[in-house]
This record gives structure tokens, C-alpha cells and sequence, in this order.
């Protein structure tokens, strides 16, 4: 854009608005990319007017019955630990974990294994699927879950119960609340 341009770009404005901009005028004549500008300009303040309407209540209802529901999601926060208890920080052998938020709680532990760390827990009511790397499994008749992970830093999940996800960081994310 030219600098003769930039300093006519406000009263442009004023013209699409309706308004007068002498300077504005005369230059149009000669600078079609401001003659372009000021159509646009035209077109964007004429279809800011047109009416809103809203949809009638039946069609509203209608399209948000064929919406799928997204379930509340909530992050878990770090409630206790067994290394508090023990005045520990070491990962080395298992533990267990109290996370939660305001709401409900769970007690996840880890069993450091030969080759993998075994995760176990109790969701918190009856109705829970548990969700690990784009899969899902059922919990027992109990409400218990049980998986392996490779390593600490894999042990993200999460709990499903129709509209609500608890979300569960990995052990290391957790520990270092």
C-alpha cells in the first residue's frame, strides 16, 4: 500500500460510512487498489446491518439432539501421597497416590514391576470406563481398574462415567504438584 494510501485509509472509512472526505474523493480517482478498498469496506458495513434472527425453538432443539455431548472434563490434582507419609521422594519401589478434585477422590497405586509399573485403582461409583491410549475397557463388577505402563511417564488415563471424565496425569506430572 502506498503511503499516499495509509494516509486516506481512515477516510475511507468515512465514505463507506456515508459520510464526506473530500481528500479521500479526489484521490479515488486515480488509485483503483483504494477504489477496490473502499468496496470492501461498502460490502463489510452493509452486511453488518442485515437483521439476526433467531432459529425457531423446534429447529434448536432438533439440531442439539443430534449433537453428541461432550462429557465434563476435569483435571485431577495430587490430594496425598505414601511419600509424604513416609517422607520419601524416590520412585523406586511402589507407592500410591490420593488424587481427586473438590468433588471426588481415588487412591491410584503403582507396583513397580520386573519390566513394566502395574497400575490399579477403584473409580470412585459404579458406571466408570477407564480410557488408556485411544482404547477403552469396562472396570470389574468392584469399580477396579488395572493396567501396565512401560514406565512412570506413560501412566496417564482417564475415568469415564456418561458426561464426566476425570483425567489422570501421569505419575511424574503428579509428583511434581
Amino acid at each position: 500500500m502506498a503511503r499516499r494510501c495509509e494516509e486516506i485509509l481512515d477516510e475511507l472509512v468515512k465514505l463507506a460510512e456515508g459520510g464526506e472526505a473530500p481528500d479521500a474523493a479526489s484521490h479515488l480517482a486515480s488509485c483503483a487498489s483504494c477504489q477496490k478498498r473502499l468496496t470492501e469496506f461498502t460490502q463489510i458495513l452493509s452486511a453488518a446491518q442485515l437483521p439476526v434472527f433467531d432459529a425457531p425453538t423446534e429447529v434448536m432443539m432438533r439440531a442439539q439432539s443430534i449433537m453428541p455431548t461432550m462429557p465434563k472434563r476435569y483435571t485431577v490434582r495430587l490430594l496425598a501421597s505414601s511419600f509424604s507419609q513416609a517422607g520419601a521422594r524416590s520412585v523406586s519401589q511402589d507407592f500410591q497416590l490420593v488424587v481427586g478434585t473438590d468433588e471426588t477422590s481415588l487412591r491410584v497405586m503403582y507396583l513397580k514391576g520386573a519390566d513394566a509399573w502395574e497400575v490399579m485403582g477403584r473409580a470412585p461409583s459404579e458406571g466408570w470406563t477407564l480410557l488408556r491410549d485411544d482404547f477403552d475397557e469396562a472396570l470389574d463388577e468392584s469399580g477396579r481398574f488395572r493396567f501396565e505402563a512401560p514406565d512412570l511417564g506413560s501412566t496417564r488415563f482417564s475415568l469415564v462415567n456418561g458426561e464426566e471424565r476425570l483425567e489422570i496425569p501421569n505419575a511424574e506430572e503428579l509428583l511434581k504438584e
